[in-house]
């Protein structure tokens, strides 16, 4: 009887945990724009309006008074001061910066989620090596990660191949 043995090589990298998921709270660059444009009209000096009822009946508040009807000036609410004005900006600074500092960990994030995705790649091309190494096995000898040669039984070396077969389906995805 000849004796042909074939090395097996079963490892498992230890993973580390998962990175935490992030989420940003802050506002993107969109809803910021928007916000922009809301306020931006409070922002902007207001001039004397004027209210009146037009042929309709209808009440119409206008920038302009009209031409030959009587319109009644309305007091304008004065604008934000300064150091509202100030603090407005201050704030929407901070919420860049914190914006910034989200995308930054986000990228972080991503990093760690392909470094994983390299370890479960790395895991099924070793165990898929695995499974047709066993499944032309034979009853030939395998030798062990240890070093020791094992002739495993019919038995044996379907609970190899079932567990192999599991090694891959938790890593090739």
């Amino acid at each position: 009887m000849m004796t042909v043995t074939i090395s097996i090589k079963i490892t498992r990298q230890k993973l580390p945990p998962p990175p935490p998921i992030v989420r940003s709270q802050h506002c993107s660059p969109v809803g910021l724009l928007l916000l922009i444009l809301f306020i931006l009209p409070v922002l902007l000096p207001a001039d004397t309006m004027y209210r009146y009822v037009n042929e309709q009946g209808v009440v119409v508040y206008s920038q302009t008074p009209p031409v030959g009807q009587q319109a009644e000036p309305i007091n304008a609410v004065p604008g934000p001061s300064e150091a509202d004005k100030q603090a407005a900006q201050q704030r929407l600074q901070q919420s860049l910066k914190n914006n910034n500092k989200s995308q930054n960990s986000a990228s972080s994030a991503d990093k760690k989620m392909q470094k994983y995705a390299d370890i479960f790649a790395k895991n099924c091309t070793i165990a898929r090596e695995n499974l047709e190494k066993i499944e032309q096995l034979g009853d030939r000898a395998l030798i062990m990660p240890d070093g020791k040669k094992n002739y495993p039984s019919a038995a044996e070396r379907e609970a190899l191949i079932t567990q192999t077969q599991q090694q891959i389906n938790d890593n090739c995805k």
